[in-house]
Order: structure tokens, then C-alpha cells, then sequence
């Protein structure tokens, strides 16, 4: 399916229109609120109902400000996103938090620029965020990969908090951060990795937590 990059590409894509879900996350970015779906809580799996479905092209769309999108960003909770997001080689408006989302492929994100990322209680399949470059905080806690997160090389100008992560990538590594620079501290508190973390050649300039962690 080609990019959305307005409006009427939305009306071309979608000839049966928008769900409800999509077409409360429109207003609630053009307003600058948080839009919550249904209760708020981490989707179930298996095929999500309308009121929780948000397409990936679209959702793209509006984190690069689609739609007159507010410029404080996007804030999303309780979302079941379906098909690849990928925000390759572009910039986010604002904060992205994709709180509590449940996303059914993966999420790409080659060098793109972030001003903060917040992924927080999601369940993810795939995270590639290689050379991403982030002026504030990266949020990855309780968060739950079943394939590699990928962090190579990335440039995180605050923290990288990973606290109560499960990585369960079944191949490849659990977590790679060969390369990752972070100004400030990177919190791997209580994860549960089963696979290799890899941190070789990354630049911390506060603490590397890893209290109560597992690495399998």
C-alpha cells in the first residue's frame, strides 16, 4: 500500500473508511490529548475488535504530524496496531508514547529522529530502532519483544529504560546495543532476557543497572 502523506490518500486507502478507534486517535492528536481506547488496558491477542484497531500507515501518519497533528505529538494507550510501522529515515513531531499498544508485526524505525519514545507496557514482535537518534528518553518498560530489539548504534541524548522488559527473541539476540550511545544512565532492572545481551562498544555516560535482571 503506497505512504499516507494526506488526507486524501487516507480516503483512497481506506474506501470503507476509518474505524472508530482511528477516528478518535485523528481527534485526540489534532487536540493535543491522549486518546485512550476503550479501558485503556494491553490488548488481547487474535483479531482486534474495531474499537481497538489502528492501521499502521495511519498511525505513521500522525506520528510525522499528519492530520494537523498537535505539535506536542502522538499518545496512544490500549491500541491493537496491525501491519508494519515503519518510521525509517524520518522525524517524529513531538513525543511518540505508544502506551500499553499491541502491535502484531514489527516496529522499524532506521535512523529516524525522536524526540522522546515511549513503548511502555507494549507487546511487541521485532523493535529496530539501528541509528536512531532520540533528544530525550527511550521507555521501554515492561515491555514484551518476542524478537530481537535492535538498538545498534542508536544516539539517546537522556535514559534508556528497559525495567521489567521481557525480551524473548527466539533467534538472533535479545537485546542488541553494540554501538548504542546514551548521555545519561540505561536501566535493565528486572528483565528477563532469553537470548544474548550485547552492549559491546556502547557509550554510558551514568549507570548500567541491572539489578534483579535474568539473562538466560
Amino acid at each position: 500500500m503506497p505512504l499516507i502523506t494526506r488526507w486524501s490518500d487516507i480516503e483512497t486507502a481506506y474506501p470503507d473508511g476509518l474505524t472508530p478507534a482511528e477516528e478518535l486517535l485523528i481527534a485526540a492528536c489534532q487536540a493535543g490529548e491522549e486518546c485512550v481506547l476503550e479501558d485503556g488496558t494491553l490488548p488481547p491477542e487474535g483479531p482486534p475488535s474495531p474499537t481497538r484497531a489502528i492501521r499502521a500507515d495511519l498511525l505513521r501518519y500522525l506520528i510525522l504530524g499528519g492530520c494537523e497533528t498537535s505539535s506536542r505529538g502522538i499518545q496512544l494507550r490500549g491500541a491493537f496496531v496491525t501491519g508494519e510501522l515503519d518510521l525509517s529515515f524520518a522525524r517524529a513531531i513531538g513525543i511518540t508514547q505508544l502506551f500499553k499498544c499491541r502491535f502484531d508485526l514489527d516496529l522499524t524505525a532506521l535512523q529516524t529522529h525522536f524526540e522522546l519514545l515511549d513503548l511502555s507496557h507494549s507487546a511487541l514482535h521485532g523493535l529496530n530502532l539501528n541509528g536512531a537518534k532520540v533528544t530525550g528518553f527511550v521507555v521501554l518498560r515492561h515491555i514484551t519483544a518476542s524478537a530481537e530489539v535492535d538498538l545498534v548504534g542508536a544516539s539517546i541524548n537522556q535514559q534508556l529504560d528497559c525495567d521489567g522488559a521481557m525480551f524473548n527473541a527466539t533467534k538472533g539476540k535479545a537485546l542488541n546495543a553494540q554501538g548504542l550511545q546514551v548521555t545519561n544512565s540505561v536501566y535493565l532492572r528486572q528483565i528477563a532476557a532469553s537470548g544474548t545481551v550485547d552492549v559491546n562498544a556502547a557509550s554510558i555516560g551514568g549507570q548500567l543497572g541491572c539489578t534483579g535482571a535474568e539473562f538466560n
